[in-house]
């Protein structure tokens, strides 16, 4: 691949994970600091890239532990409303027996 291909693709690339690490970071709420270390800039192109997957293995760290916050918050909802679901379905039960009992 020629050198200019290469600068023009890694640009390309550069600018979509920004902007989807921004689309991201945003929709699970996560501080900005994380996107901004993404665009890190260093004298030396491989020191650069270093950085920039740190900070991308950090954002990623920090998406799955918010998906993880919000999986078991959902759980947690879930199973409050079984718990609901439940209890009002054998109480439910109680008046019907209790109705069925005293009918007889």
């Amino acid at each position: 691949m020629k050198l200019s291909a290469m600068a023009a693709r890694d640009a390309i690339a550069q600018r979509r994970l920004l902007a989807a690490a921004e689309a991201l970071a945003g929709r699970m709420g996560l501080a900005a600091e994380l996107v901004a270390a993404l665009a890190v800039r260093a004298r030396d192109r491989r020191v650069g890239a270093v950085l920039q997957r740190e900070a991308v293995a950090d954002l990623l760290e920090a998406i799955e532990a918010a998906a993880q916050a919000r999986d078991a918050a959902r759980a947690k909802a879930r199973a409050k409303a079984q718990a609901s679901d439940h209890e009002a379905s054998d109480h439910g039960n109680t008046k019907t027996t209790k109705n069925t009992k005293d009918g007889e």
